[in-house]
């Protein structure tokens, strides 16, 4: 029996962990497939059926979705016969029917998915009965739906972790592991906090796997446990041991910070600079808000930890906020973002709240007035206390955290308005993102240098801007610069509507008979040695004597030969003064005056010459 399994990235360098576990835990024979999102149709279609497969197992989270409903009704259509099976978190919670009918597959698997697929592979006529117990449903039978926590593995013993011979197939700079499954908190916006207890994985099991993948060749291995320090004891162990036996690159861990010891923060304070990354769900420092979304946070520790942690810049800090909860409010996001932005984390995130399938607060939709969207990834538009214009808003303030802040470009200078000037951080951000889309209509990636260029003209239209600012920006530049001869001028370019007026008037500028040219001071006229044999340089362009003039390209930041020979004997006759107007030059060259006017027109633009 040909299996295939299916993973669908959302970039080209991830990888799929759920089809390699599966493999490994499930079908060793099976073959494994990764597609992008970003690709067409056709192109899947065209990789899923070079080989026909008697069965199709797609993993499906809430970023692959659309995508996978139309591969798989489209692969349906091609191979009718072959057997197509689906599971993943996004199908957890879901309507069994409505799935069904919107991915047009054969089975679903509900919950973690190594048993049942083994079960399926064992013996394909299964799904013909009634394995609900085991979280397989099949599109023909009618059954009800069982509690979601009956379907997730109990003993985590006997799953093996993915090792470097497991992703040896890809090159990749980041690989994934897990140490445990399941959230023991219940925060109401969560699936992880559906009543799924916390299972462990052997702590040598663990620790043999982490040193397999941090040996494999990447730079970043990223423990996807939803709460890492539940166990804090267990967290120090496998940290320590990192620290002790396994390569020097970056590992990440999500914890909760008002959970913490003070034993764990000594511990992590001393930790080397650059080993740890530590994610931190903050969520919203509004109690009210919090105590709605069921999340239990004891505000006073949890920043006291957070600051014990940035304060020694030995961590990376990266803290997540969430913008629409109930009964939250637009100047409480601010209000977050500003507390959190004195403690400098190395990246703030802000992301619009999502009403996944399953969870708790989807039920109270209604009370609150909110308004979501339909489709993955179901983003909040609207509620009782956010306008659509707010939730829009926040959005592209996040997306200006993201290129400005986050991006590292310019953190002293972000520190400097922050704490030394005490300009609270939503203010700033706020301006920043204002200024940004007057600039540049939407706030998406944008380019290293122009992201100087927009935060200096920003501090310019507030007037921030002095010579202590410019030579912090300077050594932000300098610090984050790959090419040490590359330079930052203080000075945006002009957008494309100024250039065009300005080329406009110009152009007329040189039709006037009274316009008079002169050369720019950077013009100089040299002689060069050639070798007695003509043929090895061109006599038209350098003459018989070698002589050639050069300019300053401030576009190329270097002198150039003018290497044109029209352009040449233009400088020629302005710089021996025989000619210094479109009118005289024409009696005297024998070229066209549409032809003369264009290459004027090119001089002044590249500053060779310039007008009287």
């Amino acid at each position: 029996m040909e299996i295939l399994l299916v993973g669908i990235n959302s970039r080209h360098y991830q990888i799929s962990q759920s089809i390699r576990m599966l493999k490994k835990n499930s079908i060793p024979d099976a073959e494994i497939l990764e597609l992008n999102s970003k690709d067409t149709l056709i192109d899947h279609l065209e990789i899923l059926t070079m080989k026909k497969y008697d069965i199709y197992a797609f993993s499906v989270y809430i970023w692959n979705y659309e995508i996978t409903k139309k591969i798989i009704r489209a692969l349906k259509k091609i191979n009718p016969s072959s057997i197509v099976i689906v599971g993943g978190p996004q199908l957890a919670f879901e309507d069994l029917k409505y799935n069904f009918k919107q991915l047009c597959c054969d089975v679903i698997i509900l919950g973690e998915g190594e048993t049942p697929l083994k079960k399926i592979y064992k013996d394909i006529s299964i799904i013909k009965s009634d394995m609900s117990e085991f979280g397989i449903y099949s599109k023909d039978l009618n059954y009800e739906k069982k509690e979601i926590n009956d379907y997730f593995e109990k003993d985590l013993s006997s799953i093996d972790l993915i090792d470097k011979d497991d992703i040896k197939d890809k090159v990749l700079s980041f690989a994934y592991t897990e140490t445990s499954r399941g959230c023991p908190f219940d925060c109401s916006y969560c699936t992880s906090g559906n009543k799924i207890p916390v299972r462990n994985h052997p702590v040598d099991k663990v620790l043999k796997n982490i040193s397999s993948l941090s040996a494999s060749g990447i730079n970043t291995l990223r423990v996807i446990d939803r709460t890492f320090n539940v166990n804090e004891k267990r967290a120090m162990s496998i940290m320590s041991y990192i620290l002790k036996n396994c390569p020097d690159i970056l590992y990440q861990f999500e914890i909760r910070a008002d959970i913490m010891s003070d034993e764990f923060l000594e511990f992590l304070r001393n930790v080397p600079k650059g080993r740890f990354q530590l994610e931190i769900g903050v969520q919203t420092l509004n109690p009210k808000v919090l105590e709605k979304v069921e999340r239990k946070e004891k505000e006073n520790r949890l920043l006291e930890n957070i600051r014990g942690l940035t304060e020694k810049r030995n961590l990376s800090i990266h803290l997540d906020l969430i913008a629409g909860l109930p009964d939250d409010y637009i100047e409480s996001v601010f209000y977050t973002i500003d507390i959190l932005g004195r403690l400098m984390p190395d990246i703030l995130q802000i992301n619009i709240l999502k009403m996944l399938p399953g969870t708790s607060i989807i039920k109270k939709a209604r009370d609150y007035n909110i308004l979501f969207e339909s489709e993955p990834p179901y983003s909040v538009l609207k509620s009782d206390t956010f306008t659509f214009e707010d939730i829009r808003y926040i959005d592209n303030i996040s997306k200006t955290i993201n290129v400005f802040y986050n991006s590292n470009f310019l953190k002293n200078s972000f520190f400097y308005l922050i704490n030394k000037k005490q300009i609270p951080a939503s203010v700033i951000f706020r301006q920043l993102c204002d200024h940004t889309l007057k600039k540049k209509n939407l706030i998406h990636s944008i380019a290293r240098m122009n992201v100087y260029r927009i935060f200096v003209d920003f501090l310019n239209t507030t007037g921030l801007f002095d010579e202590e600012f410019e030579k912090i920006v300077f050594l932000d530049h300098t610090i984050t610069s790959k090419d040490p001869k590359e330079r930052f001028q203080f000075k945006e370019k002009e957008n494309m509507d100024i250039r065009k007026e300005k080329k406009q008037k110009i152009k007329k500028t040189i039709f006037d008979e009274n316009t008079v040219f002169t050369l720019k001071n950077i013009i100089t006229k040299d002689k060069k040695k050639f070798p007695e044999k003509e043929n090895l340089y061109d006599k038209e362009l350098y003459g018989d004597n070698g002589e050639y003039y050069c300019y300053f390209s401030y576009k190329e930041k270097k002198r150039k030969i003018i290497d044109d020979i029209k352009r040449k004997k233009i400088v020629e006759l302005i710089y021996d003064k025989k000619a210094n107007s479109l009118e005289k030059m024409l009696k005297i060259c024998d070229v066209d005056k549409e032809v003369l006017e264009k290459e004027l027109l090119y001089m002044l633009e590249e500053e060779i010459i310039t007008l009287r």
